[in-house]
């Protein structure tokens, strides 16, 4: 029998590899044009996202080196690593 814990880390693993997939199609995405961006992940992965949490999972995503965060004076930048 398998740790559920396990199961749960590979679930979350695959979770956030479609997120990524999906987001290089949309990339680089604007902190300003979050609303089409949320559209395209929700469609794509099955997810009911708003906004605040995209924005969670892509600062999430940039802390964990799976994207590049870019902050100027007018917007935040998330590219391609």
């Amino acid at each position: 029998m398998s740790n559920p814990f396990d199961e749960l880390k590979q679930f979350a693993r695959a979770q956030d590899d479609k997120v990524v997939s999906c987001l290089l199609e949309a990339l680089p995405v604007f902190e300003t044009d979050l609303v089409p961006t949320v559209t395209l992940v929700n469609r794509e992965c099955g997810l009911s996202w708003d906004v605040t949490r995209l924005k969670q999972e892509l600062e999430r995503l940039a802390r964990d080196g799976k994207l590049k965060k870019h902050e100027t004076p007018f917007a935040v930048r998330y590219d391609r690593r």
